[in-house]
């Protein structure tokens, strides 16, 4: 197959619709495009204006020749805050720090171990 690891894909989920693969790329067309729709006065406190899902479809359609719904890009921006959360989470916790080389937080194994039985 000639598709880059980055690009993303679609697949048949038993007749319920396409499931669309999530990747870095197209994570960053669809916050580029709310980041351009918020400059340009789009989003009033935390309500996005409707058509403003539209602008965002229409860009990874244009970028990556792959349809996505409104419910697609609601349920990725879910996942997305979550992933934030936890990752905020992790990074206000005393021990843990933000490696830039690796691009990751970093912390000792006593120091995770701690962490993890919390949960």
């Amino acid at each position: 197959s000639n598709v880059p690891a980055e690009s993303s894909s679609e697949v048949d989920n038993e007749g319920k619709g396409k499931i669309v693969r999530w990747s870095t790329t197209t994570d960053n067309i669809l916050l580029d495009t709310l980041i351009d729709q918020a400059t340009e006065g789009k989003k009033h406190g935390d309500a996005w204006e409707d058509k403003v899902w539209k602008v965002v479809a229409d860009a990874i359609s244009e970028k990556t020749h792959k349809e996505v719904s409104r419910k697609q890009i609601d349920n990725r921006l879910s996942i997305m805050r979550s992933e934030y959360r936890a990752f905020h989470e992790l990074k206000e916790n005393s021990g843990f720090r933000w490696c830039p080389i690796k691009q990751n937080l970093a912390a000792s194994d006593e120091q995770w171990n701690e962490f993890l039985a919390v949960d």
